[in-house]
């Protein structure tokens, strides 16, 4: 037996169990469903394997939803390594990597750590990238909700947290921005892992660069306010 099969067989956590749960959300996508639900991944996960994925003493009644979301959402989860893309509340998609990992193209497994990029990021854009991407107003920007980015949301997103505070406020947005620029530029790898581990993709870049534009345009008003006029705007 090799020592490949030997280390299979004797991992039955988190990379073995890791994958069947990317199995199951790449079945569920081929059925139609995408965006899909936690609840329906948990009990795709549990059909695909009653012993691995159902609730104690009850392996062949119930699933057990804590065993899936735990490889979800967990500190080294799918959501975490950027193999599934949480789209909206409890609602998720395979990622271009995930699809990619599932049909051989990648050289881990899913559960494993993907091992050090080619590359690292500047410390503060490493830190930036990590916060904007569960901010809120990224989250209701992919669901196409951009009525529901209010100034508070928009703050947020810049780190600010009195709005009032009108040179505060457009600092933030123009540092925000500046630093979104360089990380375009740093981020020259399609895909690349940040410090928290998260896998951070190229396209998610790409979209904090069109939130940051949307929320510009949307709040000028407050980003302009007090600002000095130049001789030539008389």
């Amino acid at each position: 037996m090799s020592s490949a099969a030997t280390l299979e067989e004797s991992d039955t956590s988190a990379r073995t169990i890791a994958q069947q749960v990317l199995n199951a959300a790449r079945q569920l996508e081929l059925e139609g469903h995408r965006p899909f639900s936690a609840e329906a991944l948990i009990v795709a996960s549990w059909r695909s394997n009653p012993t691995a994925f159902g609730l104690k003493g009850f392996t062949d009644q119930y699933p057990d939803s804590n065993r899936v979301l735990s490889v979800i959402m967990g500190e080294r989860g799918l959501a975490r390594q950027g193999l599934l893309d949480k789209v909206g509340v409890k609602l998720y998609t395979l990622t271009d990597l995930g699809r990619k990992l599932l049909l051989g193209g990648g050289r881990r497994r899913a559960g494993e750590p993907a091992g050090p990029p080619r590359r690292k990021l500047s410390q503060p854009i490493d830190r930036l990238l990590s916060r904007l991407a569960t901010s809120l107003a990224l989250s209701r920007f992919r669901l196409g909700s951009k009525d529901m980015i209010t100034l508070p949301v928009a703050c947020d997103f810049w780190g600010v947290q009195n709005a009032s505070d009108i040179d505060a406020l457009r600092r933030a947005a123009e540092n925000t921005a500046q630093m979104l620029d360089k990380a375009s530029g740093e981020f020259n790898e399609d895909v690349i892992e940040l410090s928290s581990g998260r896998v951070f993709q190229r396209r998610e870049v790409d979209m904090l660069l069109a939130v940051q534009a949307f929320l510009t345009q949307q709040f000028s008003r407050y980003l302009t306010a007090g600002k000095p006029r130049r001789p030539s705007d008389n």
